[in-house]
């Protein structure tokens, strides 16, 4: 306790203070401007008679694993709904996380290593170690394993009803790894209603990309329905091309993307209902090499002199089942899953990425290759029952197991010259690691006054780890003189992370409240391991991390305002670094400790401008972040003192806008005009902080006009529309641009 209060206690640095300032004028200036339009509207408002109509949502969301205003909820939380993710461009996850104030996208140059940085958490990461971001999909824990596990995928965004995002540490209800917060997406479920669905189809024209998607809600009687739906998205171009002569060429970053989900939902009885789903997808996209710029071998960012094209698949099957009920007042709920994910990368251009394609040394050529192999399995189960929440002291309690098998292969390959550095790379990593999760949890709020509210979450999580892991010499053709070593070892870690959470609500539409939180990442074991660092540094350990927060919120009959503040310090944080100057891969150690500090405002109004209605939400934020004293790390070969850097991938300042104007044409059909923004700013993408390191910043701009009617939307967009291109990655010295400018056009028919 005494550690907790010192962390919380600690003052802002200068720097922050300024940023938090700049960020409440801004607030202060979009309040006034709000509240004119809002004066106005209501004017407007109350002389067509409609002076009480609700004009902004009211939007539920589930931070304390029940369904609630977002209004009620101590937390910063954010969420996109329906009607917003159908008019804004999105495709894949960094669309996505991108609209949310300080959450920003962790590349590692391929899509399947994309992973969610919020808060400045999540920057010590690697291929296959777990992520400081939860991630959940109806309240299902997604994350895991190496291809594709460490974010959301395009098949948990396929029929999203809406997406979720708990700012800050939520190591309590949402518990496991959600150091930086948690992000869940609510799929739309089968209903007994009526039969209703969409058919949705979307052309890429300058990447010659088709996207088909539909689903199709199937009431069977009062008590049975199923929701059946699927997509199919092929792109045959794209922006980065083969310049090698035997290849002509040929785009290296086509991609394909399919997937179907089978949802039932049975109503037993009045007070219960069982939702089962089944779903399969297969991705495929391009591997590090197709697409890294080398200066050593590539004329430009988007030419590239690759000799073994290579491409990263993935094969996933996931089923889960959802039990809700009543018991007495109380409300109970079961979850379960089991997903098996296979994921490869084949011979890829090894010698391209490390920058000794083509290379002739002693008499013999470079030409080395990479091969990684990846089977993942995990389970879940999490039941809990929680109490009346309208009561004045009301609870939940609840129990959750998570497990997973990670069996995975590395091989390097190819002919090399009789020189150490390069025979050593020749070998085959081969990793297994099992886990096994349990935690119990609980939940107890009272409710002090009509305006006072008091909160308290607790958890109790043992995770325990096996790992295997064994490196073998490759001779295929050269001998490798890579040291050979097998580590058979386990690992146990076991927290307590407690929340405090204060609501007062100054009046009916105004409350601000507090908040300390707690929550931890457990520690793993490295599988890349450079050979002259050896079993030395498989292992890092857990870390553990103390937030406090306060928050305000305003609400009027048309918009909505909030402000939070924070501070977060993260003992034995996980720093990613290249610890060979050699072989270039990453491993993760512990330093001692970090802290960050940063602030968030969010706006979103609903406003009659002329003929027709604009929508806006606006969101900044900003967060800075500082290594502790006694911060050292191996990097390239050698100790590097990171003392007082900047934690990388934390930024100056992340800007979210986006707005949309509807108005009528017709007593049938609607005209829409949409446009968004998102930008990122400041801060640096490697612990060391070196100049080139810099982090570039960037802007998008998307668009999108059409028409719709009840049934029927024809639009025609434009993604990335001032075609910008900026580096968003830099792996080993290869550096990773953004895609250029798209224009499109779609239509849904929904029914």
């Amino acid at each position: 306790m005494k550690q907790l209060l010192s962390s919380l206690t600690k003052k802002f640095p200068f720097n922050a203070i300024l940023k938090c300032m700049g960020i409440g004028a801004i607030a202060l200036s979009v309040t006034s401007l709000s509240a004119y339009a809002q004066d106005e509207s209501a004017v407007d408002a109350e002389q067509n008679g409609s002076a009480d109509e609700e004009v902004v949502e009211k939007i539920m969301v589930t931070a304390r694993k029940r369904e609630e205003s977002i209004a009620d909820v101590p937390v910063a939380v954010s969420a996109l709904t329906e009607d917003v993710i159908n008019n804004l461009v999105l495709d894949s996850a960094e669309d996505y996380i991108r609209q949310f104030p300080s959450v920003s996208l962790l590349s590692s140059g391929t899509e399947i290593l994309t992973g969610i940085s919020i808060r400045g958490q999540g920057g010590g990461r690697n291929g296959f170690a777990e992520t400081a971001t939860g991630l959940f999909r109806n309240g299902i824990y997604m994350a895991g394993g190496g291809f594709g596990g460490r974010s959301l995928t395009r098949m948990d965004f396929f029929d999203a009803g809406q997406v979720e995002v708990f700012r800050g540490p939520q190591g309590s209800l949402y518990g496991r790894n959600a150091v930086g917060g948690a992000v869940n997406v609510n799929s739309r479920r089968p209903n007994v209603d009526k039969v209703t669905g969409f058919v949705r189809g979307n052309y890429w024209s300058d990447v010659d990309r088709t996207d088909i998607s539909a689903a199709v809600n199937l009431p069977v009687n009062e008590s049975l329905a199923f929701r059946v739906g699927g997509y199919s998205y092929q792109q045959d171009e794209g922006f980065h091309v083969n310049i090698r002569p035997e290849f002509d060429g040929e785009y290296l970053d086509t991609k394909s993307y399919e997937g179907f989900r089978v949802q039932s939902i049975w109503y037993p009885s009045d007070n219960t209902s069982v939702l089962f789903g089944i779903e399969r997808s297969d991705d495929r996209a391009p591997a590090f090499a197709n697409i890294g710029f080398n200066a050593a071998h590539d004329p430009d960012f988007y030419s590239h002199n690759i000799s073994s094209p290579s491409w990263a698949e993935t094969e996933e099957l996931f089923a889960f089942a959802i039990i809700d009920g009543e018991w007495n007042t109380n409300t109970w709920r079961l979850a379960v899953s089991r997903n098996q994910r296979d994921g490869e990368r084949v011979n890829e251009d090894l010698d391209h990425f490390i920058g000794f394609q083509d290379r002739v040394f002693a008499g013999t050529e470079v030409v080395l290759f990479a091969t990684q192999m990846e089977e993942y399995e995990s389970y879940t189960a999490d039941f809990f029952i929680a109490s009346d929440p309208d009561k004045q002291l009301s609870w939940l309690i609840g129990a959750e197991y998570v497990g997973y098998e990670d069996d995975y292969d590395t091989l390097n390959f190819g002919q090399s010259p009789p020189i150490p550095g390069f025979l050593a790379t020749l070998r085959d990593d081969l990793a297994l690691e099992n886990l096994d999760s349990f935690a119990v949890y609980g939940a107890i709020e009272y409710k002090a006054s009509e305006k006072l509210d008091f909160g308290l979450e607790m958890r109790v999580q043992r995770d325990s780890k096996d790992f295997e892991f064994d490196r073998i010499r490759n001779a295929r053709p050269t001998q490798s003189i890579a040291a050979e070593f097998s580590v058979d070892t386990d690992r146990s870690w076991t927290a307590f992370t407690p929340t405090f959470s204060m609501d007062y609500s100054v009046s009916e539409d105004q409350s601000i409240y507090a908040r300390l939180a707690t929550a931890y990442r457990p520690g793993g074991f490295n599988a890349q391991i450079p050979p002259e660092l050896g079993e030395d540094v498989v292992i890092y350990d857990n870390e553990y991390t103390y937030g406090a927060e306060i928050g305000w919120k305003r609400f009027f009959e048309n918009y909505t305002f909030t402000l939070a503040i924070f501070t977060q310090k993260t003992d034995d944080l996980q720093v990613a670094t290249s610890a060979s100057e050699t072989v270039r891969s990453f491993i993760l150690q512990n330093v001692p400790d970090a802290s960050f500090t940063g602030a968030e405002l969010e706006a979103v109004g609903r406003f009659d401008v002329g003929p027709g209605q604009l929508k806006l939400n606006v969101g900044l934020s900003t967060v800075d972040g500082e290594y502790g004293d006694g911060s050292t790390v191996v990097f390239d070969g050698s100790i590097l003192d990171i003392s007082d850097n900047r934690v990388s991938k934390t930024r100056d300042l992340n800007t979210q806008i986006s707005a949309l104007y509807e108005l009528p044409v017709s007593s049938k059909f609607n005209a829409f005009f949409s446009v968004s923004y998102q930008s990122e700013k400041g801060g640096y993408d490697s612990a060391a902080n070196p100049p080139d390191r810099a982090f570039p910043g960037f802007e998008f701009f998307d668009a999108r006009a059409g028409i719709r009617s009840e049934n029927l939307d024809v639009s025609i967009w434009g993604r990335n529309i001032k075609d910008e291109r900026y580096n968003f990655a830099n792996v080993s010295g290869n550096l990773y641009f953004s895609d250029g400018e798209v224009w499109g056009v779609a239509a849904t028919y929904r029914f």
